[in-house]
């Protein structure tokens, strides 16, 4: 007999550099969420369980992000289409090759809205790394390209829509009411 611990990894916390002992930042429900995307050229379908947790610590030691904030994985066709994500930057890797449909990509929060400062020097690093081909010598995967993304928060809003009533004089199933009759029931209600 074994137990298996699964621990709740919310997208929505910032990641926090190794050397920074802060508690993390969550992003609230109205905020919009800032990502990076690094692009790698394999196909996750063949790579064991064993190999995809040691892609994500060998990420986190060439960036310096903590480990438990870097998630792997397929681009979904749903993300593809969002208009509520907008690219803020991106650059390419070092791979020439093709990108596999459905993309692989290693992904963590960088802030909610704008770029927690902390993760600057994250996103500069990346930028070097990924262009000069030692991110990919290191994950031993080449990396295509990368991106920062920002996912826009639905607006809440707390406002009632009013809808407009028509009425007619053409006889409902229920029957009970005549077109003066409905036309007085509507003004009742818009005005309500």
């Amino acid at each position: 007999m074994f137990a298996v611990t699964v621990m709740a990894n919310p997208l929505d916390v910032v990641a926090q550099p190794v050397s920074l002992s802060e508690q993390p930042v969550a992003c609230g429900p109205k905020d919009s969420i800032t990502e990076v995307k690094v692009f790698l050229n394999t196909d996750l379908e063949g790579v064991a369980a064993l190999d995809k947790v040691k892609l994500i610590q060998t990420a986190s030691k060439s960036l310096q992000v903590k480990d438990e904030h870097i998630s792997l994985r397929l681009e979904q066709p749903y993300e593809l289409a969002d208009p509520s994500v907008s690219t803020l930057v991106s650059g390419l890797g070092d791979s020439r090759k093709n990108l596999l449909s459905p993309a692989s990509f290693l992904s963590w929060v960088v802030g909610c809205g704008a770029v927690k400062s902390h993760q600057m020097d994250v996103l500069e690093k990346l930028e070097t790394i990924a262009k000069d081909g030692s991110l990919s010598k290191n994950l031993g995967r080449g990396v295509s390209s990368w991106q920062v993304t920002i996912k826009k928060s639905p607006i809440a809003t707390n406002r009632r829509l009013k809808r407009q009533i028509r009425a007619t004089s053409t006889p409902s199933p229920t029957g009970g009411t005549t077109g003066t009759q409905a036309t007085l029931h509507s003004q009742r209600l818009t005005s309500y």
